[in-house]
Order: C-alpha cells, then structure tokens, then sequence
C-alpha cells in the first residue's frame, strides 16, 4: 500500500528513495541492522506495484490501484518466482539491484 502511494505521488527513483528511508527508520525503531535491508527486494515490490499500475483502466483511483496490488501479490513468496533465495542473499542484491536469475519481470 505505501509503495502504490509512494508510486502515485512520485517518479520510481523518488518512491524508491522514500521507501528505502522508512525502512531505515523502522529498522532503527526497532533496533535491527541497516543489514537486514535488502535493495533488490524493495525494487522489486515496486516494481511489481508498478506493474499491476500499468494494467489498470483509465481513470483508476489510488485505492484502485492499491486493491488490485494486494489482489494480485498479496503472496510475499512471489518474489521467489523471480529470484532464487540464494541470490536475494547476496551482498550484491542487498547493495543494488539485480536481475532476476529465475524468470524475467516482463513475463
């Protein structure tokens, strides 16, 4: 849902910025590592919120939007049909992004 908003009111690069730093800031909250966050995997949802966006009719609400997101990837383990666990773990991933070694995201 933040990333249709942020995706709403920005360009991709400027949703990316904003989703990375509240996720610094929840990790810090809750005292978690700045490790634990992972690039690739923030890219990614946006990207597929993006995608879903792309799809949508004419005319269609941000509520719109945000429905058909959590209808079709409501399933956290749909990145797993892109990029294998073993990737996703890679300082590379975490660092920048990758490219799916699974399938590619205009399937």
């Amino acid at each position: 849902i933040v990333a249709t908003w942020y995706l709403n009111e920005s360009t991709e690069d400027e949703a990316l910025t904003r989703m990375r730093n509240g996720l610094f800031r929840f990790l810090k909250h809750h005292s978690v590592g700045l490790d634990k966050y992972n690039e690739t995997i923030t890219l990614f949802w946006l990207k597929m919120v993006r995608q879903v966006e792309s799809q949508m009719p004419a005319g269609h609400s941000v509520t719109d939007v945000a429905n058909a997101a959590v209808e079709s990837l409501g399933n956290s383990k749909i990145i797993f049909e892109y990029f294998s666990e073993e990737l996703l773990k890679s300082v590379e991933a975490k660092t920048s992004w990758v490219e799916p070694d699974r399938r590619s995201l205009d399937d």
